[in-house]
């Protein structure tokens, strides 16, 4: 069913193939800089199609439409530039990505476009050259997938390459920590990690770029706090229990909170510094069958780690308001 409307959204999405009022398009330059209102409108399209859920996008059909007549007279190269040079837009194309009946007709649809301008020898090496450096993409890739005339696969293979903005809180440390599980959180501590975990929770994925610093400023803060003190941090309070719950229905922010912990956890592991007298204080603290911990945190698998303990950890007070 929702295949059936989604076809209604089209046009905005079908770049290369303007309506009767548009059909005597000036030629694209690449070299000319996008006006304010081609920007307004791309960032709009965007915005809208990674924010809006699909089932809501039909009324929001007419703006859609609209902006994407005002961008057509934007050279391709210089639209997928604007997007993969921009922190957000680099953010809310993976938003897009997400949603199975968007993201196949936006991808096709800038392919298309991108190809209608390849055939008639309007990207040439010199286009491409800066476009890579400013996207930061190996030359060689981006060149191999255009030439195989398959627009989508162009777009694919950016979100791919194209380096993802941070928006989360790093556990690797850029430094040696001689981290000392028997050391308890201090205050300042356990302030960061609330911050982080209700952050990461309850700030829409594509506003975490407006508090990078703040969540790399508390991020650096814990870093010498042991791994395991950060579990019994989050596990030892109902409302942060049910927070991380949250994080797990972000996709995106889940991958790296959980593969930061994951790695945070291998670097410790590394060094003995995670052992199951400790596995079994912390299981302990949290009321857990120290069991089901061993596999996940001696494997280092952070996201399987924060399952088993989403599932099993209890809760003393009711935040279903959080719940899923």
């Amino acid at each position: 069913m929702h295949k059936i409307w989604i076809f209604l959204l089209l046009p905005f999405l079908c770049f290369a193939e303007p309506d009767a009022s548009n059909l005597e398009l000036p030629e694209r330059d690449y070299w000319r800089e996008p006006t304010v209102e081609e920007l307004d409108g791309l960032h709009f399209l965007v915005n809208t199609l990674a924010e809006v859920p699909e089932v809501s996008l039909i009324f929001y059909m007419e703006d859609l439409e609209a902006a994407g007549k005002t961008i057509r007279t934007l050279h391709p190269l210089k639209l997928l530039r604007e997007i993969f040079g921009d922190e957000e837009l680099k953010m809310q194309i993976r938003l897009i990505q997400e949603k199975r009946w968007v993201w196949p007709d936006f991808a096709s649809g800038i392919g298309e476009f991108l190809m209608e301008e390849a055939e008639v020898g309007n990207i040439d090496e010199e286009m491409i050259l800066d476009f890579v450096e400013v996207v930061h993409i190996e030359y060689e890739k981006f060149v191999e997938v255009l030439a195989m005339g398959d627009g989508a696969a162009v777009i694919d293979v950016l979100v791919e390459n194209v380096e993802a903005p941070v928006c989360y809180v790093d556990f690797a440390p850029a430094q040696e920590y001689d981290r000392d599980y028997w050391r308890d959180a201090n205050t300042q501590e356990l302030k960061d990690i609330h911050y982080l975990v209700t952050t990461l929770a309850d700030v829409p994925t594509a506003s975490l770029l407006f508090y990078k610093s703040e969540l790399t400023a508390a991020g650096d803060r814990i870093k010498p706090l042991h791994p395991l003190k950060f579990i019994l941090a989050v596990f030892g309070d109902d409302l942060l229990k049910t927070k991380v719950k949250n994080i797990r229905g972000k996709s995106w922010v889940w991958g790296d909170f959980a593969g930061g912990f994951g790695d945070c956890l291998a670097e410790e592991l590394q060094k003995n510094n995670v052992t199951r007298v400790m596995i079994d204080d912390l299981a302990g603290k949290i009321e857990v069958d120290p069991q089901l911990l061993y596999g996940p945190f001696e494997k280092a698998d952070g996201a399987q780690a924060l399952i088993v303990l989403m599932e099993n950890v209890k809760r003393n007070d009711d935040h279903d308001e959080y719940d899923f």
